[in-house]
């Protein structure tokens, strides 16, 4: 796997392509954002590279090692937790916070290296315009607004992104 792959289309092999927003935007976490070529459409969610996997495996054991230290460390000092002191409440909840994003990175890692997580999905096919086909004859007075190919709503042609969706739009 070369670094592009993540970026080079699926299905035509093209490396005009760009992180989608609206219809197929991410939802949860993922290593790289879904994205949709430029030349025929296709929306796809990338795969998680086996070092993307390594790099959050090797994050969520030093997050969990600096969380196990400093606790460690401060039950070693006899320090009494006392939970009325708005001080302590805010340690213990950015313990909390930090322990639960090592172990997510560490089982996140562990289930791309499975092969339970990280695959490349198709997730469908934008409409792409054909160049040239908008209609702008002058002294007609009429000009086609283009549709986008994410929200499926009319826009002014010449506009680089959506008004509606922000999605980029073919030139």
């Amino acid at each position: 796997m070369t670094l592009n792959d993540h970026t080079q289309c699926p299905a035509c092999r093209s490396l005009s392509t760009h992180v989608t927003k609206g219809e197929f935007k991410a939802s949860g976490f993922q290593a790289f954002g879904n994205r949709v070529c430029d030349e025929c459409g296709t929306a796809w969610r990338p795969r998680c590279p086996r070092w993307a996997a390594i790099v959050s495996i090797v994050t969520g054991c030093l997050l969990l090692g600096c969380v196990l230290g400093a606790t460690g460390f401060l039950l070693n000092q006899h320090v009494p937790p006392n939970f009325s002191d708005a001080k302590a409440l805010k340690g213990v909840v950015m313990v909390g916070f930090f322990t639960v994003m090592g172990l997510w990175a560490l089982f996140y890692g562990i289930t791309v290296l499975l092969g339970r997580a990280g695959k490349m999905q198709i997730l469908g096919k934008l409409l792409v315009s054909p160049p040239g086909s908008e209609t702008s004859e002058p002294g007609s007075g009429s000009v086609t607004d283009m549709v986008c190919a994410g929200c499926q709503r009319p826009f002014p042609p010449g506009s680089a992104y959506c008004p509606h969706c922000g999605l980029r739009q073919p030139s």
